[in-house]
């Protein structure tokens, strides 16, 4: 490759840099999840508390957020072998307001009421807490 244009590719990727470092500007409020499982052979639905959860990031950009699936993976795995329910489909509910999640939380278990076919298992913080994957992980 010419000098010149090594140079001229240089500058653009120099250029570029702090572009991708805005595009994955991450939020620095505090944020609160909970979980929901749906157990499908036995029609139980699992809540657990609205909790805080110390390193969780919700991407500016798309306010995503970051490593949900991980989220849900841990409420799966615990649902697992504390509650012998493996077959439980888990979601995660996220807002930097938790005022606002307690809304949410609320509207989700009164809809799951009105169906009398499934139970609804409450999980306290003190027996389930979501834990923020470490940076290391990430990688």
């Amino acid at each position: 490759m010419n000098k010149t244009l090594r140079i001229a590719l240089l500058f653009l990727l120099t250029a570029l840099m702090p572009a991708v470092a805005l595009a994955q500007k991450k939020s620095n409020k505090e944020i609160f999840l909970f979980g929901y499982g749906v157990n499908m052979k036995d029609s139980t639905v699992y809540m657990t508390d609205v909790q805080p959860v110390p390193g969780a990031v919700v991407l500016k950009k798309t306010k995503f957020l970051k490593d949900r699936a991980v989220y849900s993976g841990e409420m799966q795995a615990f649902l697992t072998t504390q509650h012998d329910a493996p077959h439980t489909a888990c979601a995660v509910f996220f807002s930097d307001s938790k005022e606002a999640l307690e809304k949410k939380r609320n509207k989700v278990r009164r809809e799951q009421q009105k169906n009398a076919v499934l139970k609804i298992r409450e999980i306290p913080a003190e027996a389930f807490r979501f834990v923020a994957p470490t940076a290391t992980e990430n990688k």
